[in-house]
């Protein structure tokens, strides 16, 4: 894999921290408008249709300024408010807000956006095939699985040389994402939920070792005892994580540690796929 190959791959890796943090907006509340996930496909050749309105790849045709600063908004890490989709019963697209932030994330590759849309909107966009359907269901259904598993288990990623033992008190390897002062007091950390350890792992191992599954990076599956608290040293780089990011002073015992294996490049593009990472550790 080459340099631009393993760079889209980390982009990639991002793309559903984007999807979670994507919300309803306020004044879509007030209007009682709901969630949906569009095919960004299906729904683009809709949209493609309205000429006055359609903003084409890298922003081409829309407001000038708007695609780039979307782009640099997403680096933020904070909350996203869904764009706003009417449809009428023609197949019509329009939106009240947020053509550009669309834009930018089918430019992405986001296969499917939550976007808002009134019910009479949402039923036209499901009579025509606009929504995300199928896969959609066995994503969610995977989610859950793990959700379940997360009170049981807990996941620490670390170098596969020191996989045996998990002590407090080590020097971080990272920095804050806002402050970029070192992050934590020496605690140890773990996530409650396996893909945030996945794409925790790899960001390490291309930081380290410029590769991904390069065997020197390894996750570690613990059992959940003891006193772990919620994570809140940088919350900004917490931002669309699955689930919580915890921390402890005191040392895991070996007990705990109940398995430990390398990130693998396989692991990183089912990951990447948006598949179901529940038996990584089967």
């Amino acid at each position: 894999m080459n340099d631009k190959a393993i760079e889209s791959a980390i982009d990639n890796l991002l793309l559903k921290g984007i999807y979670d943090r994507i919300e309803l907006p306020a004044r879509a509340k007030r209007h009682i408008e709901s969630l949906v996930d569009i095919d960004t496909e299906k729904f683009d050749a809709a949209f493609a249709k309205e000429k006055d309105l359609y903003v084409g790849l890298k922003g081409a045709e829309g407001i000038e300024g708007r695609y780039e600063r979307f782009q640099e908004f997403l680096k933020k890490g904070v909350p996203i408010d869904a764009s706003e989709v009417g449809i009428n019963s023609d197949g019509q697209v329009g939106f009240t807000n947020g053509r550009h932030r669309y834009a930018v994330m089918r430019d992405m590759g986001m296969k499917r956006i939550p976007v808002a849309m009134s019910k009479s909107s949402k039923r036209y966009a499901e009579e025509l095939g606009l929504l995300a359907t199928s896969g959609d269901d066995q994503i969610e259904s995977a989610i859950d699985k793990i959700v379940e598993q997360s009170s049981e288990y807990l996941y620490h990623v670390t170098y596969t040389d020191q996989a045996k033992g998990i002590l407090p008190m080590q020097t971080s390897n990272w920095v804050q994402a806002a402050s970029k002062d070192r992050y934590g007091e020496g605690e140890i950390y773990a996530f409650e939920h396996i893909d945030d350890a996945i794409r925790w792992a790899a960001k390490m191992d291309w930081e380290f070792n410029k590769k991904f599954g390069s065997g020197e990076i390894s996750i570690v599956r613990l059992r959940r005892t003891g006193d772990w608290v919620v994570d809140d040293n940088d919350p900004l780089g917490q931002a669309g994580a699955s689930g919580q990011w915890l921390k402890r002073m005191g040392h895991v015992p070996s007990e705990d540690i109940e398995q430990a294996i390398p990130l693998t490049a396989d692991m990183t593009k089912r990951l990447t796929a948006r598949e179901d990472m529940s038996d990584v550790f089967a």
